[in-house]
């Protein structure tokens, strides 16, 4: 620029704030303008002090704003997910806070919940692209859209209109191991509870099968989703496309909403295992209830089993009737329509209905294919992939077991095995 014929003299005059300069204000003089005096550089200098001031308050404000203003949307996120008993919709919402324009602006996010047992961390949802030119058509798009409301989103939301992007493809059901030393970056922010930034140095300590989904950029912020004093999950996001630095200000802002954010999605949790174990008592209820009004022993074994299978939402079910003392089996009802089962295909001398029998334990397994040393080697079982075994009681005393089958490996809630024990109880009544 200065190097123009109109200009003859230029000087560079720096803006300073503690010492440290910010910037450079330069000046240029034209033909015929007087030689600079030491009057003029003074002149300058003070001028140089009074604008760095100004510039720097300014600045200030504006970062005053903008924080203010992001508090304020933070605040009705918050209300929203507090107030939310859908843990699909708080989940989006808080991963919506994290990456909106109008939240903290990070350009993608991930989630993951532990399990039931603690063992595993499950990718529940994401937001965000895999490539740059893809994020950025969707994020113009959000903004013709006006997705830059938290409002106008709110309503997409509640009408289901919002799409799964790739990175919610790619984490979805992922799943790895909560307790393994090899996922270092992931698991010690989980029991430190503490947010944490990982660099590429940090690649091998990051689960393979995340990395290939979510391709992650560095660095990447990990954060423990902590409620009860117990981690229940992470959040993960980095800013791929952009390119922005992760400061201190961005990890304590989300550590600060993650924190109020995990409060909700254990309510939200909690919330949905209450409802399905209020659903699976009042279908058993009304399955024993059908059963009173007959008086055929088959037939009422044929319709407990039934109404079982159905009450549960289950693939298939089985009433095993057991003398304790000698481990034969009396009568066996199933829903299986195959050819008639053999003692041998469904109960072992040590076998898994053994145990429920003479411990009055429920016995679980959640994937059949994982916990092959508890499951029955026969061809019936091998079509089996998840399975909740409890005892049948009369009178106070076991008198066999009923199983009840489902066809893909799954989680047991507390409750629905409670609710399959009520039934079974009623059902030998």
């Amino acid at each position: 620029v200065f190097a123009s014929p109109r200009y003859t003299a230029a000087i560079a005059v720096p803006l300073e704030q503690t010492g440290h300069v910010e910037a450079v204000l330069w000046i240029g003089f034209g033909p015929g303008v007087p030689s600079l005096t030491a009057t003029t550089l003074e002149i300058l200098e003070r001028f140089a002090v009074h604008a760095a001031i100004a510039w720097q308050a300014s600045r200030l404000m504006g970062r005053e704003q903008r924080m203010m203003a992001q508090l304020g949307i933070l605040h009705e996120i918050s209300n929203y997910i507090q107030a939310a008993e859908d843990l699909d919709k708080v989940l989006h919402v808080v991963l919506t806070g994290v990456t909106a324009s109008y939240g903290l602006g990070f350009n993608r996010a991930a989630l993951f919940l532990l399990d039931e047992r603690g063992e595993y961390l499950v990718g529940r949802m994401g937001i965000g692209h895999l490539e740059e030119e893809k994020a950025r058509e969707d994020w113009a798009a959000d903004q013709s859209r006006g997705l830059n409301s938290f409002q106008q989103y709110l309503k997409l939301l509640e009408r289901d209109q919002l799409p799964i992007t790739p990175v919610g493809e790619g984490v979805r059901n992922l799943r790895f191991s909560a307790t393994s030393k090899q996922f270092h970056v992931f698991m010690s922010e989980m029991c430190q509870k503490r947010c944490a930034v990982a660099t590429l140095d940090d690649l091998h300590g990051i689960p393979e099968s995340f990395v290939e989904a979510f391709e992650p950029a560095f660095p990447l912020v990990v954060v423990p989703l902590m409620a009860r004093g117990l981690s229940i999950g992470l959040l993960v996001a980095d800013n791929k496309f952009t390119r922005a630095p992760i400061t201190l200000e961005d990890q304590e802002a989300l550590l600060t909403f993650v924190n109020t954010a995990a409060v909700a999605i254990d309510n939200a949790q909690l919330f949905r295992e209450a409802k399905t174990g209020q659903e699976r008592l009042r279908s058993f209820y009304e399955a024993s209830n059908t059963l009173v009004s007959s008086r055929d022993v088959e037939r009422v074994l044929q319709d407990i089993v039934g109404q079982a299978r159905e009450a549960a939402g289950a693939s298939g079910a089985t009433m095993i009737l057991i003398d304790r003392e000698t481990g034969e089996v009396r009568q066996l009802i199933t829903t299986d329509s195959g050819k008639p089962l053999q003692r041998s295909e469904i109960i072992r001398p040590l076998g898994l209905s053994m145990e429920v029998l003479r411990s009055g334990i429920p016995g679980i397994i959640e994937d059949s294919g994982a916990d092959q040393g508890r499951v029955n080697p026969s061809d019936f079982w091998k079509k089996i992939a998840a399975a909740l075994c409890v005892p049948v009681i009369l009178e106070g005393e076991r008198i066999g077991v009923m199983w009840f089958h489902y066809s893909r490996p799954r989680r047991f809630l507390p409750a629905e095995i409670e609710a399959g024990q009520l039934y079974a109880n009623q059902a030998a009544l």
